[in-house]
């Protein structure tokens, strides 16, 4: 993998100097490069590097840098390294990428870095024949003294059904790709899971709408169902809507131990923002304990309901109730809490089955 050719100006617990804004380039092809620094809101900034643009034969190199601080101290709480490579051929097609990134915050850490390989139906065409990504990532957490590791490889074939070569301009535009590989999962204790991956993306782009899907399901190496994840996005003139589910089953019991369902809209100046999460620890197909939250936010603030629910609170279900309202700077202050003691029926706590099956994912 590459490595950083410049540093990070900051580091955790540095103070954010205004400098002001600053922009230069020079040169053209591979003999371009440019360098970028913006501050926002006296809190945070930015700072790019590029060396070559997108050319025949070229090489282009992209840093970046982002600098978060804590309002009220001046102090650096976030700093983000990015640093992506993209090889371009002679007909200036997207070779390989390759990506690392580095976030280093007061709680924890985490590396990440991945590739791409590109080859095409043949020497001229923008159609991909087939891609092979792998991502690598370590997660470090400094607040709970934890960490965990992992590695995915997948090897992508692709659909370009329904479009025009006019509408194919890079390796992001086709209309489906199916990918099959394996990952690998690694925790602090040293416990290791293997598991054969089976996933599916697809794009519809009208006039009026653009919709992203993606199917994704992991197996134990005997073929078992573990993990299963959706993905979609979906933007129109009316607004937009990202939704994000997963279940696991993760001692293949075949009950579904998590589930997470998260979702947001936005219509106009308006946003509303779902999450469910549920938990089943003893195996019985109903939650143990579940968390929800409503939020809306308009031009004119934002409120959040939470339900709290847990059923061996004392062995009496307890269900909490928290209404917050955000003030002047962002944070929420609570404006009502209810703790009831009470037992929800299946209809919530059910867990229920995985929203996938691999059939679903190859199909």
């Amino acid at each position: 993998m590459p490595n950083f050719l410049n540093s990070a100006a900051y580091s955790i617990g540095d103070r954010l100097v205004a400098k002001g804004d600053t922009s230069v380039s020079s040169g053209a092809g591979s003999a371009y490069s440019s360098y970028e620094y913006y501050e926002h809101n006296g809190d945070s900034a930015t700072e790019r590097y590029q060396i070559g643009e997108k050319a025949p034969n070229v090489t282009v190199r992209d840093e970046s840098f982002h600098y978060h601080s804590d309002p009220s101290t001046g102090s650096i709480n976030d700093v983000s390294q990015y640093l992506d490579l993209y090889t371009y051929d002679s007909t200036a097609r997207t070779a390989t990428i390759d990506r690392i990134s580095n976030h280093q915050y007061e709680l924890g850490e985490e590396a990440r870095t991945e590739t791409s390989a590109y080859t095409y139906v043949d020497t001229t065409s923008l159609k991909i024949l087939s891609s092979t990504e792998t991502e690598e990532s370590l997660y470090i957490s400094h607040e709970f003294d934890y960490s965990d590791y992992r590695l995915e490889e997948i090897t992508y074939s692709y659909d370009y059904s329904g479009l025009n070569d006019s509408e194919i301009y890079d390796e992001l535009d086709y209309s489906t790709r199916w990918g099959v590989g394996s990952s690998f999962y690694q925790n602090e204790e040293g416990d290791t899971s293997s598991f054969k991956v089976y996933s599916q993306e697809s794009k519809d782009k009208s006039n009026s709408s653009e919709q992203w899907q993606e199917l994704k399901v992991e197996t134990s190496t005997s073929g078992f169902l573990i993990n299963a994840h959706i993905s979609s996005d979906q933007t129109s003139r009316n607004g937009s809507t990202y939704t994000n589910i997963d279940t696991s089953d993760y001692n293949q019991d075949g009950i579904i131990d998590f589930r997470n369902e998260f979702t947001q809209s936005y219509k106009g100046n308006n946003m509303t923002t779902i999450l469910l999460e549920k938990h089943d620890y003893n195996g019985d197909g109903q939650a143990d304990d579940i968390y929800m939250s409503r939020e809306t936010s308009s031009n004119s603030g934002a409120q959040r309901t939470e339900y709290r629910y847990d059923a061996h609170s004392s062995n009496r279900p307890k269900l909490e109730i928290i209404k917050s309202r955000s003030n002047f700077n962002g944070s929420y202050q609570p404006i009502s809490e209810n703790i009831v003691v009470r037992t929800l029926t299946p209809r919530h706590t059910s867990m229920g089955e995985h929203i996938l099956e691999v059939t679903d994912v190859l199909s």
